[in-house]
């Protein structure tokens, strides 16, 4: 073995019984991970998926703590009388992925494995507490749930050997492995894809977390503030089509749309979030549609642009204003304002209140990617899916792949979600 964390010796397990190491007592070393460990652990969360968990950060701190963790976990499991029924023990608080080769370490193969085994458990998606109790039973489906969970944003590893302690012990006896510690942890018997708990009361629990995070954002900042987009990502569709947003709304286009309310509709869905849906991006076709909607009603007066809006722009993203000639609307202040009225009636109703506020419809537009979850797909089930179809395998991905992904070619089709979620032509209501 390599030189442990910080120069630790190697360190010998002590038996559960109390005693002192004797023939036939494991010894467990550790040293530190190489970076495709972490490249491959995000890789088997997030890599070529169409839904998207958080892509996990290295952590020194967790890495060199699982030097000393390694030898007190084991040791605390009920007696383990080889490496094997060790390591099995360890998968309950940690993610494990053991290596073919001591000599050839293959991060890639090895985590391939190890998420190959925990979703042989999962035949179909669980959809109670009881059968999440079950799946976390499985030594290798409680190690899925480790490498999977939604919350987890820090993550250290270590290379571990674990050699049973006889006095003709050969390499052959030795188990070498990757093991590594995730920061929030997994909680036991939860769905590692968020909110399960939550699914009676709510039709999609990890909205809520999301809400959350965005009262805070708007709390502490202004959207104008808000820095970079460039790794944000986004959520799915509605109705698995190309989304259409609409900035505003009015029965006539009066111009296209500038390069600043793309980004202000990004900064409003992402923005200085510790919890991203997906990055939308502008769609020519959506913006046709929308266009073509507008123009072919018949403009005129006040009750007939409302009408517009409640029949055929209800499941649109919008924004009325007073559109002025000559002048480039403040899309920022638009779309800041759009979210804090949405907000203001999510906060006032509460999310676990109901989903039918009193007030219009098209109010729940304004919480753009919410609205989504409050009406559609479980993400947790739609990340699910997205693992089952995804056949690329780990070892022939690189660290482009943790970008979004718009499927695995010709399989692209069976992926339930369409990534080009768009963004539509500006339409300002003009004064009288």
């Amino acid at each position: 073995m390599g030189p442990v964390f910080k120069g630790a010796a190697v360190v010998c397990l002590v038996a559960l019984s109390g005693l002192q190491p004797a023939a036939g007592a494991l010894e467990f070393s550790a040293k530190k991970a190489d970076e495709d460990a972490y490249t491959s652990v995000n890789l088997a969360r997030v890599g070529q998926m169409s839904v998207r968990i958080g892509v996990l950060t290295e952590d020194s701190d967790l890495a060199e703590g699982l030097n000393a963790k390694l030898p007190a976990t084991a040791s605390d499991s009920s007696p383990a009388e080889t490496c094997d029924k060790s390591i099995e023990t360890l998968k309950k608080t940690k993610f494990v992925a053991q290596f073919t080769d001591a000599q050839d370490l293959n991060y890639r193969q090895a985590v391939q494995k190890a998420l190959d085994a925990g979703l042989g458990h999962m035949e179909s998606y669980p959809d109670t507490e009881q059968k999440w109790t079950d799946f976390w039973k499985q030594a290798d489906g409680a190690n899925l749930a480790h490498l999977l969970w939604t919350n987890s944003t820090k993550v250290g590893c270590a290379v571990g050997t674990c050699t049973e302690g006889d006095q003709n012990r050969t390499p052959e006896t030795s188990i070498t492995f990757l093991f590594c510690e995730m920061e929030p942890a997994a909680v036991e018997n939860k769905a590692p894809f968020d909110t399960l708990s939550m699914r009676s009361k709510h039709p999609a629990g990890w909205c809520v977390r999301y809400y959350t995070a965005l009262l805070q954002k708007f709390q502490a900042d202004n959207l104008q503030e808000v820095p970079s987009l460039a790794d944000f990502v986004s959520m799915v569709s509605f109705y698995k089509t190309a989304a259409a947003v609409c900035l505003v709304v009015v029965c006539g286009p009066q111009s296209g749309v500038a390069g600043d309310a793309y980004l202000a509709a990004k900064l409003a869905r992402n923005g200085k979030l510790p919890v991203h849906i997906t990055e939308v991006s502008e769609d020519e076709n959506t913006v046709t549609t929308l266009t073509n909607t507008v123009n072919d009603a018949t403009a005129g007066d006040d009750a007939t642009c409302k009408k517009l809006v409640e029949s055929h722009l209800k499941e649109t993203f919008h924004r009325a204003f007073e559109y002025k000639a000559d002048t480039t609307p403040n899309y920022h202040e638009l779309l800041q304002a759009a979210l804090n009225d949405g907000l203001a009636v999510f906060e006032k109703e509460g999310p676990m209140n109901g989903l039918r506020p009193k007030h219009p419809p098209q109010l729940w537009f304004c919480f753009l990617g919410l609205s989504f979850c409050l009406f559609f797909l479980l993400f947790s089930e739609e990340y699910f899916n997205g693992l089952i179809e995804r056949t690329t395998l780990l070892k022939d991905m690189t660290a482009d792949d943790l970008k979004l992904s718009v499927g695995n070619g010709a399989e692209a089709a069976a992926v339930p979600t369409i990534l080009i979620a768009g963004l539509v032509a500006m339409l300002a209501v003009v004064s009288s």
